[in-house]
């Protein structure tokens, strides 16, 4: 294990999940209390942790790409692509 790939793998998804909710927090406040949501839809406390819960995820996975050397084929550009779409 090299801790210092997990370390930036985790580093770099987190920094970009941040970023994404520094810029997008105020406008959700505004629209999303206003629609109307099925009786099951879970509690906005919840979708922090959930958030956090899958940016870490994405970050072990791009430690695990990182580590068995997917940067040289074809596995980067779909981890990259769908990555940037999310």
């Amino acid at each position: 294990m090299n801790a210092v790939r997990l370390f930036l793998s985790l580093a770099i998804v987190l920094i970009i999940g941040i970023a994404g909710s520094y810029f997008t927090s105020q406008s959700v406040k505004t629209w999303y209390p206003t629609l109307q949501k099925p009786f099951f839809t879970p509690p906005d406390w919840l979708f922090a942790p959930a958030w956090t819960t899958l940016y870490i995820l994405i970050g072990l996975a791009l430690y695990v790409c990182w580590q068995n050397s997917f940067w040289k084929n074809s596995r980067l550009r779909f981890f990259s692509s769908s990555y940037s779409l999310h």
